[in-house]
């Protein structure tokens, strides 16, 4: 069971940074990094009930809302910037 997940894992994370690394465009790079965060937190949470700790669970439930949180600023950024950038053109 731990070999199986553990390769799905790996090949879920090869397509995300496969993916974010061939797109072009800012926002769908942070989507795949919001993508990849979110995968590593269910990762944490199946380590954490396979050990049977639940200590691992709340650190995945912290990581999760901290990625969550700087997605979102980060988009917040892009998103001022882009729209200064096209306003500013003629």
């Amino acid at each position: 069971m731990l070999t199986i997940c553990v390769f799905l894992f790996l090949v879920f994370a090869c397509i995300v940074i496969c993916g974010a690394f061939s797109q072009r465009d800012i926002f769908t790079k942070l989507l795949f990094v919001n993508t990849g965060t979110s995968l590593a937190s269910l990762f944490i949470c199946f380590l954490g009930s396979f050990k049977a700790n639940s200590s691992y669970i709340d650190i995945a439930f912290i990581y999760f809302l901290l990625s969550v949180i700087a997605t979102s600023a980060y988009l917040k950024y892009f998103l001022q910037k882009h729209k200064s950038i096209s306003s500013d053109a003629p």
